[in-house]
């Protein structure tokens, strides 16, 4: 372990970790969303799922690109981490 700081009285720093908030509210968020549109119909979910999901046939290029996926392709890399399927 390397250290980043020193303290002369040997106090814990005390790091707030903004970023780890920052991805506890996109989750909580990302899972509302999804309670909402479940509560319109079972169709819109599968439909959202569908478009902002990770399918590894569509990286390998063994299959066709489902058409409501969105246009920088790989940003699917990042949506599919917020999903909460099943």
């Amino acid at each position: 372990m390397l250290p980043y700081a020193t303290s002369e009285h040997n106090e814990p720093l005390q790091i707030t970790p903004w970023t780890n908030y920052g991805l506890i509210a996109a989750n909580v968020l990302a899972f509302l969303y999804e309670l909402t549109i479940g509560g319109q119909g079972a169709g819109q979910l599968n439909a959202f799922i569908l478009d902002y999901a990770l399918v590894p046939c569509e990286y390998t290029a063994r299959c066709a690109v489902y058409p409501g996926t969105p246009t920088p392709f790989w940003l699917t890399l990042f949506t599919s981490m917020f999903l909460h399927g099943g």
